[in-house]
């Protein structure tokens, strides 16, 4: 039995399947205009409208394109018009292949505007974004439209303030110049299509590219596109249908992928490591930016095979940003190559000295490390439990975390251990008469001590703390192991509570 499905059950299937698959996004530059016509009069409808452009990626399914006629401060500034169409196509056919020509029309039939596709396919949804507005027209004598892509669109009610948050791709006008007006006919240039990515037809309203169509980079086809020599207007639609290329007949412009990025030729060493990366441009001069994934460099009207000499201690992957011609267009992309050398480094941490006493126990050295990569080994071997931790019954000596690298030094640090034997260090605390006689509360205290820690020497600090903060001075400030050594504090220590003569690794 046939199963029929309400009307709003394929609107949600749809909205899950729009957001399921990843749109195409374009930036400016991937739209381009290739022919232009305000009034198709007797070929279709009088006052009807076509425009054919290509796209220079491939449109996926679900993918967004804006249209809008309303020009950008074309009453006030900061704002777009809204008295005219904002068209929001949506493609619900196939993919359309990078340097199909995609012919649009809005016709007007019987008093009735009808926005479709002519080629090549009419596969897209179309809304209208500016509501309340007017229809997609674009008036000879003087029009134009942008073309845009996600953002929000936010209609002022006919006040002609209209905002709009998306990414701006092109601009085309018939008109001679870029300079509003205060009517919907004229419009001044958006910035972000500056200094690139627009065109007029200088008056024209017939107006078409014509040649050359042969295979060229995206960039290329900018320049060609930009070039009003390889475009023809016509007196009106019968001879602009007649003239070749036919647009909407179903027409392709073959584009050739640039070579833009960066690669290495010696990409493998043993830290530090000096070797270069080759930056890859088209033909011409280009300022360039480029990363190595933390601080990013700039390079002035570069060449092609641009070679950069480097000094890495570490892997590293070095990446494009931006890509800009002197005097010319910043270019899109895509940037094709990445240099990724590889240089095997782990951060073993740094050199520490610590003291432990005979009957300490286990110590899990590795903290005293400080900031280090996990899953190094250490020589000789720890604990065979957990290999983390030092027992003191092993004695004094010289621990090693490393990282072993195949045909590279090993990443290596150090910690070194001392014994403090509590049996063999004596220490006698004595009082040092100071100042006024028969007063103890000036005198100073003094502390002798045969500090004893094999291994360790021959010198080694001492400091005074009070409720564990560094206090005071001490006299003298170091001593010898195995010495026996009296230093003396401050006047008035002689009576002072709480106060802990400090010695490497110990308190005492």
């Amino acid at each position: 039995m046939p199963k029929f499905y309400p009307a709003y059950l394929y609107s949600i299937l749809f909205m899950l399947c729009s957001t399921a698959s990843a749109q195409t996004v374009l930036a400016p530059g991937d739209i381009a205009v290739l022919g232009v016509v305000t009034d198709l009069g007797v070929c279709v409808k009088p006052e009807s409208d076509e425009i054919s452009f290509v796209c220079f990626k491939d449109i996926t399914p679900f993918t967004t394109i804006i249209l809008t006629d309303n020009g950008w401060e074309a009453v006030n500034n900061g704002y777009w018009g809204d008295s005219e169409a904002t068209l929001k196509f949506t493609r619900t056919g196939g993919v359309i292949p990078r340097g199909t020509v995609i012919t649009f029309r809005a016709v007007l039939n019987g008093g009735v505007w009808t926005d479709f596709f002519v080629s090549p396919d009419n596969g897209w949804l179309v809304q209208n974004l500016n509501v309340p507005g007017g229809p997609f027209n674009l008036e000879p004598g003087g029009d134009q439209f942008y073309f845009m892509q996600g953002g929000t669109w936010t209609n002022s009610g006919g006040l002609d303030k209209a905002s709009y948050d998306g990414t701006v791709i092109y601009a085309y006008t018939t008109n001679s110049v870029w300079v509003a007006n205060g009517t919907s006919h004229q419009s001044n240039l958006y910035p972000s299509v500056i200094p690139c990515y627009y065109m007029s037809s200088g008056g024209a309203d017939f107006y078409k590219y014509t040649n050359p169509f042969t295979p060229e980079s995206q960039l290329n086809w900018w320049h060609r596109i930009q070039d009003g020599t390889n475009w023809n207007s016509f007196l009106d639609c019968t001879t602009y249908a007649l003239g070749s290329p036919n647009y909407p007949g179903g027409w392709t412009i073959p584009i050739m992928d640039m070579n833009i990025g960066i690669d290495c030729l010696d990409c493998d060493g043993c830290a530090p490591f000096e070797t270069s990366i080759t930056i890859h441009v088209p033909p011409g001069f280009y300022d360039v930016q480029y990363t190595d994934g933390t601080d990013t460099f700039t390079l002035m009207a570069i060449q092609d095979f641009t070679f950069i000499n480097v000094m890495i201690s570490d892997t590293t992957t070095y990446t494009i940003i931006s890509v800009t011609e002197v005097a010319g267009c910043p270019i899109q992309g895509p940037f094709t190559n990445t240099a990724v050398i590889n240089v095997p480094h782990n951060n073993p941490g740094t050199h520490k000295t610590i003291f432990v006493c005979p009957t300490q126990g286990l110590v899990a050295i590795g903290g005293y490390l400080g900031m280090h990569d996990p899953g190094g080994l250490w020589s000789p071997p720890l604990d065979p439990i957990n290999g983390i931790f030092y027992s003191s019954f092993w004695g004094p000596g010289t621990y090693t975390y490393y990282f072993k690298h195949p045909g590279c030094p090993a990443d290596t640090a150090t910690i070194t251990i001392y014994w403090i034997d509590p049996a063999a260090t004596t220490y006698e605390i004595g009082c040092d008469q100071n100042g006024t006689p028969n007063d103890i509360t000036d005198d100073r205290m003094t502390v002798t001590i045969n500090f004893t820690a094999p291994g360790f020497g021959p010198d080694y600090w001492v400091w005074v703390t009070h409720f564990g903060v560094t206090t005071g001075s001490i006299s003298p400030g170091t001593g010898l192991t195995g010495v026996p050594t009296t230093f003396i504090l401050d006047p008035g220590t002689a009576t002072t509570t709480n106060l802990a003569l400090v010695l490497p690794g110990s308190e005492r």
